[in-house]
């Protein structure tokens, strides 16, 4: 087991990648960092759509929609699940 930093990495994009993951705040929150966003950006693709939508959803329960640190970020992601059109213009996702 190895050590999560503060930054998106190889690492942490295999966490995020596995069938079983589950989002947690901590990891909400190093993800949508306003420091991580470009690392976010790049890595993004590399995650399976599904853990995407996780990120998601866990993000819209917690307290992050009204944190100006992670705007940004759940706003690429909204955008980027729109486009796989997992979600609809709303932002509802889709059935």
């Amino acid at each position: 087991m190895s050590l999560v930093k503060e930054i998106l990495d190889d690492e942490v994009i295999r966490f995020l990648s596995h069938p079983d993951f589950t989002p947690v705040l901590r990891t909400l929150r190093l993800v949508l960092s306003e420091n991580n966003i470009l690392a976010f950006e790049r890595y993004l693709p590399k995650i399976p759509s599904k853990n995407c939508l996780k990120l998601y959803v866990a993000a819209l329960g917690s307290d992050l929609l009204e944190d100006n640190r992670s705007k940004a970020s759940l706003s690429m992601l909204q955008g980027y699940l729109k486009n796989l059109n997992i979600l609809d213009e709303s932002g509802m996702v889709r059935h």
